[in-house]
């Protein structure tokens, strides 16, 4: 099976609508899922795309892709596969759900939604935040699972496709890279990915106290990931100061600036590193701050992308990415 990194679809009419598999394990208490395929109405466009001029869109319901479901989906269908990275409590959770959350009113600006393999999985991580819930508060749930898992998002822009495969990983992995675990062996599937989203807790960076501390948490971080055999030099990366909401505009900016700083002295790559603040979902309930722009990252045509090779099985017959240089 070739890979192909080019993250997106020039035709609308091949939306994929198969269960991948659907063995993937709960994350939670509760089974959101069922064996059939579920008809959600997203609503109607201003111009939609005459491939997407139905807006019912039949769609599977699985809870979460395995390694080996997802390899076969980014085999089958032009992908762009996005690594959240982070600690515990930095948000990437409440990211990788919001992302989703915000097609559920309409279009995000000229995007629209066109499918999901795993639209149980994002239904349960979101449930926790929603009003029906019973919550006193919004909240997501974090991952407790030791299993890596990834969610599936489709978007469609006039006749522009692209298919996103986003990683919802326990902050533990991720504190474990910092505290000098090789980043290759903890995700074996770093080679492949295309865009990667390093968070920082916002509210921790608001704190004098904990600043430099999450600063340098997250230059250590970076470093894990990047070093050789993870992340290619092709891969795209972006710091996120999150809970923005949480701190003052003066605060804000110099978080993000200090973020710059760390992907400053990571000129010379040829995909550059940017910062920004986000709130995907501020605690007033109002508009997320950001989250459009996140997407529009996500979303962005690459300058340049690698050939990637056929994967390589590892003992016990599961299959991994590779996106190793031949």
């Amino acid at each position: 099976m070739i890979m192909r990194a080019d993250g997106e679809h020039d035709e609308l009419d091949d939306a994929r609508t198969e269960d991948p598999g659907g063995d993937a394990e709960e994350l939670g208490s509760e089974d959101d899922s069922d064996d059939e395929d579920t008809e959600f109405d997203l609503g109607e466009s201003d111009s939609p795309p005459e491939a997407l001029s139905n807006s019912r869109v039949t769609v599977s319901s699985g809870d979460g892709l395995t390694l080996s479901e997802a390899n076969r989906l980014v085999g089958d269908v032009p992908s762009t596969v996005v690594l959240i990275a982070g600690e515990a409590n930095a948000g990437k959770t409440t990211l990788l759900v919001e992302l989703f959350a915000q097609f559920l009113s309409g279009p995000t600006g000229p995007w629209e939604y066109a499918g999901s393999q795993t639209v149980s999985g994002f239904h349960r991580r979101h449930k926790p935040a929603r009003a029906s819930s019973g919550a006193t508060s919004p909240a997501t749930a974090r991952t407790q699972d030791d299993e890596i898992h990834h969610l599936h998002l489709a978007v469609a822009a006039g006749s522009r496709r692209v298919d996103l495969v986003v990683s919802d990983i326990r902050g533990e992995v991720f504190e474990s890279i910092i505290d000098g675990a090789t980043a290759l062996q903890e995700l074996p599937f770093l080679p492949r990915v295309d865009i990667c989203l390093v968070l920082v807790d916002g509210e921790q960076m608001g704190h004098a106290s904990t600043r430099s501390l999450q600063l340098l948490r997250a230059q250590q971080l970076l470093m894990g990931l990047l070093e050789h055999g993870g992340l290619r030099d092709e891969t795209r990366v972006l710091l996120i100061a999150t809970k923005a909401d949480k701190l003052t505009p003066q605060v804000r900016d110099a978080s993000t600036a200090a973020l710059e700083a760390i992907a400053g002295g990571l000129r010379r790559r040829p995909a550059p590193v940017a910062a920004r603040a986000l709130s995907a979902r501020p605690a007033d309930n109002t508009a997320p701050m950001g989250l459009a722009e996140v997407l529009e990252y996500l979303v962005e045509k690459p300058v340049s992308t690698s050939q990637p090779v056929a994967p390589t099985t590892q003992p016990g017959g599961r299959h991994f990415w590779n996106g190793t240089q031949t």
